[in-house]
C-alpha cells in the first residue's frame, strides 16, 4: 500500500479546503495534463489522536481529469478529487472540483486562479 503524507493533514476535510483554496500547488499531484476520464489513485493510511487516543484509517484519493472549457480565453480543466475514508460506520466520501487553467499546471506551476470550485 502506498501511504500519501500531506504536512499538516489531519482528516479528508483539510484535503478539500486545501484544494478550494485561492493557492494550489500542482507540484506532486499534476505535473501534465492527462486525457480527461484519465484519474490515478492512491491507497491512503492516516493516523491521528482523538480524545487521547491514536487511530487509524484507510482509504483512498483520487484525482481525475474530468473535463474541457474555455473561460476569458484560457483552456481550463476540471480536475476531481475524490477521498474515500473507511471508518467504523462504513465509508465518508468527499468529492471537490476545480476549474483549473491549464497554463497553471506543470511542475513549479502554482495553480492560483481557480474559476470555480465545487464540494460534495
Amino acid at each position: 500500500m502506498r501511504t500519501i503524507l500531506f504536512a499538516g493533514l489531519l482528516a479528508a476535510p483539510v484535503l478539500f479546503q486545501g484544494a478550494l483554496a485561492a493557492t494550489v500547488r500542482a507540484d506532486g499531484l499534476i505535473y501534465w495534463l492527462p486525457a480527461d476520464g484519465t484519474s490515478v489513485r492512491y491507497d491512503t493510511e492516516l493516523t491521528f489522536i482523538d480524545n487521547g487516543q491514536e487511530q487509524t484509517r484507510k482509504g483512498s484519493l483520487t484525482i481525475s481529469s474530468v473535463g474541457q472549457t474555455t473561460v476569458d480565453n484560457e483552456k481550463c480543466r476540471w480536475i476531481e478529487f475524490r477521498s474515500v475514508l473507511k471508518n467504523d460506520q462504513g465509508e465518508q466520501i468527499m468529492i471537490a472540483k476545480c476549474l483549473i487553467p491549464e497554463k497553471d499546471f506543470g511542475e513549479g506551476q502554482v495553480a492560483g486562479r481557480a474559476h470555480d470550485s465545487w464540494l460534495d
